[in-house]
């Protein structure tokens, strides 16, 4: 990740995984619509459709995750709206999809690479 954004030249870094696939042409225009209409509350990170806040899991619709998996929890629908769009400000984001205003990803010097854990993907924030 960092090494892509050091070659970037974008206003807004977009980091996204294999499995996470843009379900239409226009999420880039209203990623940016976002990052624009709350600039002056200094929003600066823009995760995809689940994430936590307050250690409760967040995200587009209701799910009840398999009692197999690590953290089994359920993930609570966001029941906010910007324009249509589910929203929330979040004390925590996962890794991707995740776009990050160019400006604070350089003030921050990009992800901290030592937080990686042997065997789990991506980086802890």
């Amino acid at each position: 990740y960092n090494r892509g954004a050091a070659i970037a030249n974008a206003d807004v870094y977009c980091f996204l995984q294999d499995d996470d696939i843009p379900n239409d042409r226009g999420w880039g225009k209203r990623v940016m619509s976002l990052f624009d209409s709350f600039r002056k509350q200094r929003l600066a990170v823009v995760s995809g459709l689940a994430t936590e806040v307050c250690q409760s899991e967040w995200g587009e619709a209701q799910v009840e995750h398999p009692k197999a998996m690590k953290n089994p929890r359920v993930t609570r629908r966001i029941p906010y709206a910007y324009r249509g769009v589910p929203f929330a400000f979040a004390t925590e984001a996962w890794l991707a999809p995740l776009c990050v205003r160019a400006d604070v990803w350089a003030d921050l010097g990009g992800f901290d690479e030592s937080l990686a854990l042997s065997g789990e993907p991506g980086i802890g924030l």
